[in-house]
């Protein structure tokens, strides 16, 4: 099937089918649109709607759509009803499935191929599907399609399926104005902004202006004003400021007296991502670096270990002061952050 007929066949099946399972990796409200009132008429007739997709991947799915769809379960479906239309999204990038289960009284047909639910995915684009139909449920290929589906509704993990609510709605809706404000911004043109991790708030209130600072996050040139990384004890955001980061030198002009701070791979633990904020944006990634501090060095400094250990001011005080120390030179006079000799005890 091209892709102006699995438009035609979806609001055919719509109209037959008693539930619907959806899993698309994008949902546009370019594509909603075109099926809204063929799902408002299924839901009026008490059929069951179950539709996952995915909120990453550079924010392509429109907070948009998702509104509509939670509007929907408020008007059309009061009280317990609002079971009948589900949604649950995943924050991975790797969630990429194209996939549309009709479950009606005669048949049970399925649809899956390449086909997202955006206005080129049901219209303009060159897509290639396929539709599957049987009067039996429990007819081989379609029943293992049906399985799958409820596997990854139900399955547990850190991605996960997670109930879509207003909240996180909102915050999805942040943080994607923030991810295009900084995609449209000269710093960012013609690069890929780092992958972000979904979802995470906060508030932004009246701040003065504050210098520009340059790093390499997993190897892209990236400019900002505010930097963030999360304290590797309560998770609590840490401010990092622009004299911090200008504080660190290539091991050519930093001398022997500094000691190094291990990784956690050297310790042998899981170093994993790094989450930061960079202008408010969440940002996940698996190496820092900066030019030397040294006029005219070239040379990288790798900042990766540091951020591994870096911990907010209330946990700083609860340590043991042997087991801490901090950095001056930040715009609090100090940045906080577990010893050398901490690291290397443990």
């Amino acid at each position: 099937m091209k892709s102006h007929d699995v438009l035609n066949e979806v609001e055919k099946l719509t109209a037959s089918s008693r539930k619907i399972k959806i899993a698309v990796a994008y949902l546009k409200k370019s594509g909603f649109e075109v099926i809204k009132d063929s799902l408002c008429f299924f839901v009026r007739k008490k059929g069951r709607l179950k539709i996952l997709v995915g909120l990453a991947d550079y924010y392509i799915t429109d907070p948009e759509a998702l509104t509509e769809l939670v509007e929907m379960r408020k008007r059309l479906l009061p009280g317990k009803d609002k079971n009948r239309l589900q949604i649950r999204y995943y924050e991975s990038l790797n969630f990429h499935p194209k996939l549309f289960i009709f479950e009606g009284k005669d048949q049970t047909a399925v649809i899956l191929g390449s086909s997202n639910l955006t206005g080129g995915g049901l219209s303009r684009n060159i897509e290639v599907n396929v539709m599957l139909a049987a009067k039996r449920a429990k007819y081989g290929p379609i029943k293992d399609i049906t399985d799958y589906f409820d596997l990854i509704w139900k399955r547990k993990g850190v991605f996960g399926p997670i109930d879509l609510n207003e909240e996180i709605l909102r915050k999805y809706a942040y943080n994607k104005r923030v991810y295009q404000g900084l995609r449209s911004s000269q710093a960012f043109k013609k690069k890929t902004v780092p992958s972000s991790k979904f979802p995470v708030f906060k508030t932004k209130g009246p701040q003065a202006a504050k210098a520009m600072f340059s790093l390499f996050v997993d190897g892209l040139a990236t400019r900002g004003k505010k930097l963030e990384a999360f304290c590797t004890k309560c998770d609590r955001l840490v401010a990092v400021s622009k004299k911090w980061l200008d504080y660190w030198v290539c091991n050519k002009h930093r001398g022997k007296k500094i000691a190094e701070c291990p990784s956690p791979e050297e310790k042998g633990e899981k170093g994993g991502l790094i989450k930061l904020l960079i202008d408010d944006a969440e940002v996940n990634v698996k190496s820092i670096e900066k030019l030397c501090l040294r006029k005219g060095c070239k040379k990288h400094v790798d900042l990766t270990n540091d951020f591994y250990w870096l911990v907010c001011p209330k946990c700083y005080g609860k340590l043991n002061p042997n087991s801490r120390c901090r950095i001056p030179r930040s715009d609090d006079g100090f940045h906080y952050r577990l010893s050398c000799k901490e690291i290397w005890k443990n």
